[in-house]
Parts: C-alpha cells; structure tokens; sequence
C-alpha cells in the first residue's frame, strides 16, 4: 500500500494480484455499480465479477470514440435507471480509456461519489488514477 499526499487529499494505493479478490473486497463495503473494459468481461477475467449482479454491470468498448460526451449518455442513463445513488460505489476496471470515462462521469454524476479504480495497464495507472486525469475529448 502507498498514500499519495496531493494537494487537494491523500489517497491510498494498493497492488493486487487478483482482479476477483479486489472486486469481492470493495463489492463488500456497499452496493456496487461496476464499468469495466469489455475486455474483462470476457474470458479468462469474467469469474472476477461473478459475485455481483448481471445489472450492475457495464461493459465499455475502450476505444478513444467512447471518449465523447455522445457516448457518455447511455452510460450515465444506465447508472440512473439502474438505481445508482451517492451511497453507492462506482467500480471501474480497465485500461485508460475506461479510466478516463469513469473519472470524468464521477466529477459529473452526483458529485461526492465513492469509486475505485483497478487500473489494468501501467497507462492507467500512471496517468488517470495517480495522475488524477479526468477528461473526456
């Protein structure tokens, strides 16, 4: 585990070497919504979110196109309709585009919210969860 002291607050991160064991681990502090690379959806990665409901799960095309507001609306109407409130939390896996979609849906969609990223690139981890970026093209 490594803090992160910036400027605005400190974080935590934590390496993990089983995606099913980090998802079991925060599906257990609340109800969770999860985004995730379609990628992992997939075999030999999809038994790692097999404890969480079918309907909480939403899998992105990670292509630079899905960074587009055009494309966020479905996204941000999924979480809506199905049930996403401020006491959930916001899972996402994937590689820097999924990154990118969820940390801009987060600073947008009911401010506040609690989420986790499981960066599965060393992109990602450097440059949308330590690095913090939030942008969308």
């Amino acid at each position: 585990m490594m803090t992160i002291r910036a400027s605005s607050h400190e974080y935590t991160v934590h390496e993990a070497p089983d995606l099913g064991g980090v998802v079991e681990q925060i599906s257990s502090q609340g109800k969770v919504f999860v985004l995730a690379d379609d990628f992992l959806l997939g075999a030999p990665f999809a038994g790692a979110f097999s404890g969480l409901p079918p309907e909480n799960i939403f899998g992105i095309k990670a292509t630079e196109e899905a960074k587009s507001f055009e494309r966020l609306g479905p996204v941000i109407t999924w979480l809506l309709n199905s049930g996403f409130r401020r006491d959930c939390i916001l899972l996402v896996a994937g590689g820097g585009v999924t990154q990118d979609i969820a940390c801009f849906i987060s600073t947008v969609l009911l401010r506040g919210i609690r989420w986790h990223f499981i960066p599965t690139t060393l992109l990602a981890q450097c440059d949308s969860c330590i690095g913090s970026k939030s942008s969308i093209n």
